[in-house]
């Protein structure tokens, strides 16, 4: 969303676009591992449930961190982010045609020291209440109007008993 020499604020949305099911149910807990040496300075409108101690690749260090939704119950001096805070429920777009109602959005801000381009997070993982989603990498959407950056991911969900493959997009 805006960015400094040595920070960046950034918007995080969950849409679930699941046919078969009525609605993501939580906690959802949605994390990712940062591409440098980024570490999350804030939070808003959900909360850090882990966040792992600096892992050494080679040459790199990689950063492991994962949020988790606010009840739904929270005060509003917390529901600073629009579709935030909804108990880790997220309704099926298929269900309510609405994408207000079938999202769930948080903001962090991330220091950056010495970064000189903003890669995508790498590895991203969805879970809830048991059940894991496998996520593509992030690639990038050309020419959000208010962004300085947009990626986009999909988050399949496998179940052994279900043959089809449900997305999650973030």
């Amino acid at each position: 969303m805006n960015i400094s020499r040595d920070s960046y604020t950034a918007n995080v949305t969950i849409f679930n676009y699941l046919k078969k099911q009525e609605a993501i149910e939580g906690p959802w807990e949605l994390g990712w591992t940062w591409y440098e040496d980024e570490i999350l300075l804030s939070t808003l409108s959900a909360k850090v449930s882990k966040q792992s101690n600096v892992l050494k690749f080679g040459e790199c260090c990689n950063h492991r961190v994962t949020f988790v939704d606010l009840p739904q119950q929270t005060d509003d001096d917390q529901r600073i982010v629009a579709n935030c805070c909804k108990g880790g429920v997220i309704p099926s777009w298929f269900r309510e045609a609405d994408l207000a109602k079938s999202s769930s959005s948080f903001q962090i801000s991330v220091g950056q020291v010495g970064i000189k381009f903003h890669p995508p997070p790498l590895d991203v993982m969805l879970t809830t209440q048991g059940l894991e989603y496998v996520c593509d990498s992030l690639s990038e959407v050309m020419n959000t109007p208010g962004y300085l950056n947009t990626w986009l991911t999909t988050c399949n969900l496998y179940a052994l008993q279900i043959l089809e493959i449900h997305e999650v997009h973030i």
